[in-house]
């Protein structure tokens, strides 16, 4: 019995790797998508409850709190992330949909 969960969970981390390269091979077959719009697109299809914001994109990758905002933005007019608002503070998360459109092309 617990050798069977195993091979099952195996086989189920066998697939979500499998998911995340192929997302990270069509984003990176893109030259519309930068390397932080890329960094954001992988966390949020690896985490879809994710909350993204401008201030955290910018001190991870070290740019101003602007770039980060249109690179959110960009990703946003995309279809790749919706935004909201947290208090004052404007959000982003993954499109239920992010991981087909990447995969699709649809972006």
């Amino acid at each position: 019995m617990i050798h069977r969960a195993l091979v099952r969970l195996e086989s189920y981390l066998d697939s979500q790797q499998a998911k995340a390269s192929a997302v990270r091979r069509a984003l990176e077959s893109r030259e519309a998508w930068n390397h932080r719009q890329i960094d954001v697109l992988e966390r949020a299809h690896s985490d879809p409850g994710a909350v993204l914001d401008a201030r955290t994109v910018a001190r991870t990758h070290r740019v101003s709190e602007e770039a980060a905002r249109r690179d959110l933005l960009a990703l946003e007019d995309a279809g790749l992330l919706v935004r909201g608002k947290v208090g004052r503070r404007h959000v982003w998360r993954a499109t239920p949909e992010v991981e087909n459109r990447i995969l699709s092309g649809q972006h």
